[in-house]
């Protein structure tokens, strides 16, 4: 089944907004430290600014839903934890440089890129990438198995009269739940307005059909 169009989103998935407010806490750290170093260890100090500056771009990026800037966030996780392996073997950088807090936020950092709904978010297709969060299910009518992933249009496998939706109602998900397994999904009218929000299991559920 082709993908061709994107549902619309209307909200950034928890695991992206965590990514964004990491990158912003480890930008203001670095600028904090760097100015203060500047002038006293320059070689330290200017570029601890310019990973300030940098690490600002990339939640910019995130938060518009860049691809370039996760790919580029992710190697930068890479990179900041090998650095800092190397220089904790000279206690006096290390520690001015934050110590070991710097590297644990840089791994929080990547867990979070690492999550499929914010790869998603970014414009990957994480239901095509093994490792990655996919719940399946069988179709009851084609008796093949179908991958629902954060960004899927679907269609109601069965009406919902306490939200006004019936059988075969289009809607797109937003969030994907495990333990137990769930889609968050979104319905919206024809302005475009969000008309229910609900959470639903994978019977209730199957992707939409190809429009006419």
């Amino acid at each position: 089944m082709s993908h061709d169009t994107e549902p619309r989103l209307t909200r950034a998935p928890g695991s992206a907004i965590g990514a964004i407010v990491v990158l912003a806490i480890t930008a203001l750290w670095h600028g904090a430290i760097g100015v203060l170093l500047v002038e006293v260890y320059a070689p330290v100090g200017a570029p601890l600014v310019l990973a300030c500056i940098f690490n600002t771009v990339l939640a910019i990026g995130v938060g518009k839903r860049m691809r370039w800037a996760w790919t580029t966030a992710m190697v930068w996780c890479g990179l900041v934890i090998i650095g800092t392996v190397i220089v904790s073997a000279q206690p006096a950088v290390a520690e001015s440089t934050g110590g070991l807090g710097l590297p644990v936020l840089y791994v929080v950092l990547g867990i979070l890129l690492a999550r499929p709904n914010t790869l998603a978010w970014c414009g990957g297709r994480t239901g095509k990438q093994p490792g990655l969060l996919a719940i399946t299910h069988l179709a009851k009518e084609e008796e093949e198995e179908t991958v629902l992933t954060y960004n899927d249009a679907v269609e109601l496998t069965e009406g919902l009269e306490e939200y006004g939706l019936l059988a075969g109602s289009v809607g797109t998900v937003i969030a994907v739940h495990d333990e137990p397994t769930a889609f968050e999904v979104e319905f919206i009218d024809d302005r475009t307005e969000t008309t229910a929000l609900v959470t639903l299991g994978p019977e209730q559920l199957r992707l939409a059909t190809e429009p006419q």
